[in-house]
């Protein structure tokens, strides 16, 4: 909170205003000299944000103004006039305001970090997203930040709103920042939010770019508390081809991430997973000392026990079991993590007997 507010004093000087010293003349920064009318109120997707006139003359100082509706933006009751302001509700036509923002996005990047600002840039997304000219703009203020935003614990909840209420089409920009960036979002607490949300709302070629970077950063990811998170989501979803892809990435890997804690989360929902057959087999072919290594690790035993739990009852599972019983007899008794490997061995050689 005090970062943003240094950001924030360092981009404007902030000066005590009261909405009624703000009248419609004020935010007419585009509005021809003699006339009153914003000349794009008719038609809101002819406003041309990046060339104004030449008879462009602020009645007051932008860095004032720009202070003026950021104060508006993000105090209590400020906010609630903002939000009527583009209803029409309040003292100046909505287009003007809307204008300006967009010809000042760094407006919404400071709001969004806001608990009020946050609520008037929902409602300020809500009226432009109407006017597909007008959001291109909106996109553009946002893309230079959009990976701040969302790793920002007040920020995010706005790319949130925008990932559920925004059309499919105006959504195309957050894919694909999350796509650019997969590996700082997937490695960060809030980021990891975001990036699933993003592998959740997106579709077909979008979401297959997002699975592929996935994929591209997958060992990295695995070691990390929550870029294992994320690659758990993405083998929830059920693309058979990112599973049987992941599974085949991971597979050269496999003792190093089974050993270590975040990694043997990945591997295990790898052996769930529909590519899962291959991690078996891969598990079944280890050398001796290998092998013995997984049955004997804290966490790597428990990987042992999924695998042969998915595998009951097929050729696998008698080669893996097999090969797990051709270790040292001593790690039946000596090893803690081995004793339950055995067990598990154990129950499930029950269960077939039973269902036999």
């Amino acid at each position: 909170m005090q970062q943003h507010a240094m950001q924030r004093q360092a981009l404007i000087q902030r000066i005590e205003a009261d909405e009624r010293t703000m009248t419609p003349g004020v935010l007419q920064t585009s509005v021809m000299a003699d006339s009153h009318q914003a000349p794009y109120a008719s038609d809101p997707n002819s406003i041309n944000v990046g060339n104004l006139p030449q008879t462009y003359q602020p009645t007051i100082r932008e860095s004032e103004l720009t202070s003026r509706i950021l104060d508006l933006m993000t105090s209590e009751d400020g906010s609630l006039r903002f939000q009527r302001s583009l209803l029409g509700q309040g003292f100046v036509y909505p287009l003007d305001l809307v204008q300006y923002i967009m010809q000042h996005g760094y407006i919404l990047i400071i709001a969004a970090k806001d608990d009020y600002g946050i609520e008037s840039v929902k409602v300020f997304i809500d009226f432009v997203k109407q006017y597909p000219h007008m959001f291109n703009w909106v996109t553009s203020a946002l893309e230079e930040n959009v990976v701040e935003l969302m790793m920002h614990p007040t920020a995010s909840k706005l790319i949130l709103y925008c990932l559920r209420t925004l059309s499919y089409r105006q959504k195309l920009f957050l894919f694909q920042a999350a796509t650019r960036n997969c590996k700082k979002l997937g490695k960060n607490a809030i980021g990891k939010v975001i990036l699933e949300e993003c592998i959740k709302f997106s579709q077909d070629s979008q979401r297959r770019n997002i699975l592929n970077r996935l994929l591209y950063h997958a060992l990295t990811l695995s070691k990390t508390s929550k870029g294992n998170l994320v690659l758990q989501f993405a083998l929830k979803i059920g693309d058979q081809e990112f599973d049987r892809d992941i599974c085949r990435v991971l597979k050269n890997h496999l003792e190093d991430l089974s050993t270590d804690e975040n990694g043997s989360y990945v591997i295990e929902a790898c052996l769930k997973s529909s590519g899962g057959e291959e991690l078996v087999r891969k598990l079944a072919g280890l050398e001796k000392n290998e092998l013995e290594r997984l049955v004997t690790d804290r966490y790597a035993n428990y990987i042992i026990q999924t695998a042969l739990k998915i595998s009951k009852g097929t050729s696998l599972y008698d080669e893996l079991v097999h090969a797990i019983r051709g270790l040292s007899e001593e790690l039946r008794e000596e090893n803690f993590y081995a004793t339950k490997v055995f067990r598990c061995i154990g129950s499930l050689e029950r269960e077939i007997k039973s269902n036999h």
